[in-house]
């Protein structure tokens, strides 16, 4: 850990709804985190649950002075074989193709999608207003409010 850091870092290793579960149960987790990084199960129930989770365990931004928590999704963009392509969520194009890359990405959705992205998409569209999206390519950072 860096300088003063030194209990500050907590790694968890275990399924991801088992880890987040757990420390759901304790009330002081709420808002504790500073960082939560999920690379988990590519299927967009388990990545929408994840998020669903994860979010409370996050800190708000102080009055917009301060930054919030972040939660960090891996395998933005994956595609299983018998995964259709997507398109992102409009406000995570902009920052996709903004960042120079992509384009791969934007195709046209189709709602049988399993994908990872599907859930992250409808996890951004629910929390409109109280999530920045911070960075996109095959991990999407998101910013608490």
């Amino acid at each position: 850990a860096a300088e003063g850091g030194a209990g500050r870092v907590r790694l968890l290793k275990d399924l991801s709804h088992s880890a987040l579960s757990s420390l759901q149960v304790s009330l002081e987790a709420e808002g504790a985190f500073d960082l939560i990084y999920i690379d988990g199960s590519h299927e967009w129930e388990h990545v929408l649950e994840d998020a669903r989770l994860a979010w409370p365990l996050l800190r708000s931004g102080d009055d917009g002075r301060n930054s919030g928590g972040l939660l960090i999704f891996d395998d933005y963009l994956w595609h299983g074989a018998s995964c259709p392509h997507f398109a992102p969520h409009p406000v995570l194009v902009g920052a996709l193709v903004g960042a120079g890359g992509g384009e791969k990405a934007v195709e046209e959705r189709n709602e049988n999608c399993g994908c990872p992205g599907r859930a992250i998409d409808a996890f951004v569209q629910a929390l409109q207003g109280s999530v920045r999206v911070v960075s996109v390519s095959y991990q999407v950072a998101l910013e608490k409010l």
